[in-house]
């Protein structure tokens, strides 16, 4: 097998041998479904190489075991363009993020409800002369909140679609 030239090989010795030279190199890795084409042996390798490997790996795949087995921090890039860090494996981080968010909504939410409520009491006290100093203390106070920066809203990532402009499926081919 090893005498084989490659294109003799099979898709997993391919990609065997392809991991095995961009290993060598020790560089930064981008890995698009590094597991593709490979068996279980050579799959609990990779994990295990990759687990102690000391340089970034960007990774994409669908197997979360593998994902949870080899990644130690996770960076989100949100909906709002931040990229946000969390540490520890994937599952962590798929429970971090939920409760996060959970946490997140209720903030944005009970901001809101306060916000609402004392707009209430400064619409309502209109031109009462006993009321008209409370409205504007509480009109100072929505200022300031707004000012420190409204609790964001949670916002849920859309769907991707693709459409083709063809009118029919065999027309795109």
């Amino acid at each position: 097998m090893m005498h084989s030239p490659t294109k003799d090989m099979s898709g997993g010795w391919r990609m065997r041998v392809v991991l095995a030279r961009a290993l060598v190199v020790k560089p930064h890795l981008l890995l698009d479904e590094s597991t593709n084409h490979l068996d279980l042996e050579a799959v609990v390798w990779l994990e295990a190489y990759l687990s102690t490997y000391k340089y970034i790996l960007v990774i994409t795949s669908h197997s979360q075991d593998f994902v949870d087995t080899v990644c130690t921090n996770i960076m989100d890039l949100t909906m709002s363009k931040k990229l946000v860090y969390y540490g520890g494996n994937y599952s962590t981080y798929v429970r971090t993020k939920s409760e996060n968010e959970v946490n997140q909504t209720k903030a944005y939410q009970k901001q809101q409800d306060e916000i609402t409520h004392i707009k209430k009491f400064v619409a309502s006290a209109g031109t009462y002369v006993n009321l008209v100093k409370q409205a504007k203390s509480k009109q100072k106070i929505i200022d300031k909140m707004e000012a420190a920066g409204v609790v964001e809203k949670v916002e849920t990532p859309r769907p991707l679609r693709f459409t083709c402009g063809c009118k029919s499926f065999q027309d795109a081919l």
